[in-house]
Order: structure tokens, then C-alpha cells, then sequence
């Protein structure tokens, strides 16, 4: 009983750990494409 409570409790750990790299992950590649943006118009303005 006690082993099983600790295998989910691991489980839920990496779940939240994938979560939590998922969600940095996107927030690089929106931060990416806006500072790619950023600079594409800085381009085209001159």
C-alpha cells in the first residue's frame, strides 16, 4: 500500500515536472518569435 502511494506520488511528480517544461518551453518560443518580430520590423523600417 505504502509503495503504491509513493510510485503515483512520483508519477504526479513528473506529470507536473513535463507540465511545468512544457509551459517554459512555449513561453520561450512565443518570447522567440516576438523578439524575431521585433526585429524584422526594426529591418523593414530601415
Amino acid at each position: 500500500m505504502r509503495h503504491e502511494k509513493a510510485s503515483a506520488r512520483i508519477g504526479q511528480g513528473k506529470k507536473s515536472v513535463v507540465e511545468s517544461f512544457r509551459s517554459t518551453l512555449w513561453a520561450a518560443i512565443v518570447k522567440f518569435f516576438v523578439l524575431l518580430a521585433a526585429i524584422g520590423r526594426a529591418g523593414g523600417a530601415r
